[in-house]
């Protein structure tokens, strides 16, 4: 089973598909920001204190079009 959602505010799309399978569930959500897109995300602490939150690394300077930000981990 495929489902999914979109979103669209001031100049960026949020895309996310779920595929459900005999062997799981997975999620794919990538973001479109001007001529840039990623399926890759940064799990971070934002500044207004709150942890372990996820941001896509269309928001960072230095990566390609969706690949993993170099010298960040995966997981």
């Amino acid at each position: 089973m495929l489902t999914g959602c979109s979103l669209h505010d001031a100049g960026m799309r949020l895309t996310c598909v779920t595929r459900q399978a005999s062997t799981g569930t997975t999620r794919q959500c990538r973001e479109t920001y001007d001529r840039w897109t990623n399926v890759w995300w940064a799990k971070t602490d934002d500044d207004s204190g709150n942890r372990n939150v996820f941001v896509s690394d269309v928001h960072f300077t230095g990566g390609d079009q969706d690949k993993p930000l170099p010298g960040l981990p995966t997981c």
